[in-house]
């Protein structure tokens, strides 16, 4: 891994978004995500709901990585820290909504914006990503959310507010949320590793060098393992790793490569220990987890057809 570090990369920072006292929901313009170099971690204080309707990547979100494709949809809370990257080479296209929902639905007179938890939304276990074979209407209702953004009319206030609470109701179900969350997300506390996350998430595919990750911080190599450790449960050669297979598991599912073209693009010399890696953490060799991810898909737009 070779990076230049005359200019550590920045820390995380907050990307405030304007919404409007009334209707505090904003969005539904479409959007690229590049593959290049990511420079820093942020967050929001809204809601982001994120529709992709093509490519492939990964979000790094706080300590997850998660691989995302065409058709899913991704809901990240106010606070928690993330960063995007399409798969090498590519751009990934998205329609982004930005929301305040506790204030949209009480100005609407909602009675069930008091079950709204945004809390709820964030921390280790929430998986930010819904894929369409969860829960297929997900994608639609986000679909009509950002034709009533997109093209203003007659009713859209109201129909904007019904669709957002159906949504994050079944958000809520699809991830068992049933209590309020009691987690305090604190991305400050994140910050100090930033710089060593955005190197680790734009050069994953080259070899891992602790010392410069630790310089990018300005900590020692001891002081980094303990940081990653508090932050990500992992130790960074741990978080590289699953950022690899991760990302492997993006292109297996996004594109038509093969799996040893998928494991030489991730970074590993051999195919032999790619496949073994792989199996150990999904499960299934990159072949049949390719299938079943297939199917899942396919599943999907059974549900899907079958709604309309």
């Amino acid at each position: 891994m070779s990076h230049a570090l005359s200019a550590p990369a920045r820390s995380a920072f907050f990307y405030p978004v304007e919404l409007d006292n009334d209707f505090p929901v904003r969005g539904g313009t479409p959007g690229l995500q590049l593959d290049d170099p990511i420079s820093a971690l942020h967050w929001h204080d809204s809601l982001e709901i994120g529709l992709c309707t093509e490519g492939a990547g990964i979000f790094v979100v706080g300590e997850k990585v998660i691989p995302f494709a065409a058709g899913d949809v991704t809901v990240i809370g106010p606070t928690e820290v993330h960063i995007a990257q399409s798969l090498p080479g590519t751009a990934s296209r998205w329609y982004w909504i930005y929301l305040d929902p506790v204030r949209l639905l009480a100005r609407s007179g909602e009675s069930g914006s008091t079950t709204i938890d945004l809390a709820s939304f964030t921390g280790p276990h929430f998986e930010n990503v819904i894929k369409p074979g969860e829960d297929a209407a997900i994608s639609e209702i986000v679909r009509l959310i950002v034709d009533e953004l997109r093209d203003p009319r007659y009713g859209q206030r109201p129909s904007v507010v019904s669709l957002v609470a159906h949504l994050l109701i079944r958000v809520q179900r699809l991830r068992g949320v049933t209590t309020p969350s009691r987690v305090v997300h604190d991305p400050v506390g994140f910050d100090r590793i930033a710089p060593a996350i955005s190197i680790i998430a734009r050069e994953f595919s080259g070899e891992l060098s602790v010392s410069e990750l630790a310089k990018a911080c300005r900590v020692s190599e001891p002081t980094l393992r303990r940081l990653f450790l508090a932050a990500v449960g992992q130790t960074p050669r741990e978080y590289w790793l699953s950022l690899r297979l991760r990302m492997a598991a993006s292109m297996l599912r996004g594109t038509s490569l093969t799996v040893i073209e998928v494991s030489r693009t991730v970074g590993f010399t051999t195919l032999s220990s790619f496949n073994r890696l792989f199996h150990r953490t999904y499960g299934a060799t990159p072949s049949a987890w390719r299938r079943a991810a297939e199917g899942s898909v396919a599943a999907g737009d059974r549900k899907e057809s079958d709604v309309a």
